[in-house]
């Protein structure tokens, strides 16, 4: 890991330092997150005497003087702590980053975009609209750290996560249980939280790089892969084949689709069981809770000709079902997805009626003796959960790319 001296910074006749620590003697150190802007502070610029006169310097100043303020000898800084040109060294960086985060001994962040006080009128629209909410690694960078403290355009002292928490919980979507990590005794661990929710933390974030939607989830998901910066949203399928994995969470499945015309509605309108990118899960976190160690699920195993699972499934006709997945709301609801029997496979199936809203639309086609009086799918679910006979089974979904079949 390397870290910059944050004396070195303060004075201007000196060249900034950098020091390389491994392992156990990585020295306390705070850390800086924030969004790229023109002009960043680079190792090369580092290395050549050049980092004082880049248009970001006065960003790096500011974080290393709030460390040496802080009592911290060192800050890391990914603009200049990390050597892209290295492919290794890029590729530890971000399979360590989250750990780096959540090590570190204070977290500091900072707003360009902000100029209002938290007493101010205007200062929470203004917080809200920040543009470090709307990015994809700054979420690790929220979640991660034990102390967070924001920091305006000018470095004055904005408040920590805890204290802004209710701003935070708006501008981020996320539960105030999950920011509150220095006021809770045992805080809420990440694994506990289902997949489905995690993901839609990251559903309306975006990233400069398409492979980096899923990169810069691995660490919330407790995984680590390869990096691959030519397969463009290939990396979102190798993560979510990553995290079936290490959990047998359900939730993984209940994501909706961006197709939303009449083709959506058709059971010939086939659909992968992955989802293409985070923003699938935008309307599935809110209502997904994670299952209990206690609940048993059969292991799902992934294979070369799709995913092998055991799932409770519902005959709608002759070729389409329902599948009742061990995921449930806050409510104790089940939820399930629409499935269609692959005619020449008997045991593979593919995905249909992905959008909620289509799906019981084409219910109350398919099967109106038992959705005749919902209102609601959930209702129609907890209907079918009474009066129909389910079958245990264990077949393998096709992980077939969206498509049209005529």
């Amino acid at each position: 890991m390397r870290l910059l001296n944050v004396s070195s910074v303060d004075a201007e006749d000196r060249k900034l330092q950098l020091a390389e620590f491994v392992g156990r003697d990585i020295p306390e150190y705070a850390i800086l997150s924030h969004t790229w802007g023109d002009d960043e502070v680079l190792l090369a610029d580092i290395a050549n005497g050049t980092a004082r006169i880049r248009k970001a310097f006065q960003k790096v100043k500011f974080a290393a003087d709030q460390a040496q303020h802080d009592g911290y000898d060192y800050i890391w800084i990914d603009t200049c702590c990390i050597d892209k040109s290295s492919s290794a060294e890029l590729r530890e960086a971000i399979n360590s980053m989250y750990a780096w985060y959540a090590e570190a001994g204070a977290c500091y962040v900072y707003l360009i975009d902000v100029t209002r006080i938290p007493t101010d009128s205007a200062f929470e629209d203004q917080f809200w609209r920040s543009r470090w909410f709307t990015r994809g690694w700054t979420l690790q960078e929220l979640l991660a750290p034990q102390l967070l403290l924001f920091f305006s355009r000018d470095w004055s002292a904005l408040g920590g996560r805890e204290g802004l928490v209710r701003q935070v919980s708006r501008a981020a979507g996320i539960d105030v249980r999950f920011l509150r990590k220095a006021l809770c005794v045992a805080p809420c661990s990440l694994q506990d939280v289902s997949v489905a929710e995690r993901m839609s933390w990251a559903s309306s974030r975006k990233t400069t790089m398409t492979e980096d939607l899923a990169y810069c989830l691995m660490g919330i998901f407790d995984v680590n892969m390869p990096l691959l910066y030519s397969e463009g949203s290939k990396a979102f399928f190798r993560l979510q084949e990553e995290i079936m994995k290490s959990t047998d969470d359900h939730s993984l499945f209940i994501r909706h689709s961006p197709v939303s015309d009449s083709r959506s509605w058709s059971p010939q309108y086939l659909h992968g069981l992955l989802a293409d990118a985070p923003s699938a899960f935008k309307e599935s976190g809110h209502m997904i809770e994670a299952l209990t160690k206690s609940t048993k699920v059969a292991p799902h195993t992934l294979t070369n000709s799709g995913v092998q699972i055991q799932v409770r499934l519902r005959a709608l006709s002759d070729s389409i079902y329902l599948a009742i997945l061990e995921s449930r709301d806050h409510k104790g609801r089940s939820h399930a997805i629409y499935l269609k029997r692959d005619h020449l496979r008997k045991s593979h199936f593919v995905r249909i009626f992905v959008n909620a809203s289509s799906l019981f639309a084409t219910m109350m086609r398919t099967a109106p003796r038992l959705c005749s009086s919902s209102k609601t799918l959930l209702d129609m679910i907890g209907r079918m959960h009474r009066t129909v006979r389910t079958t245990m089974c264990r077949f393998k979904l096709v992980p077939l790319p969206l498509r049209i079949t005529k």
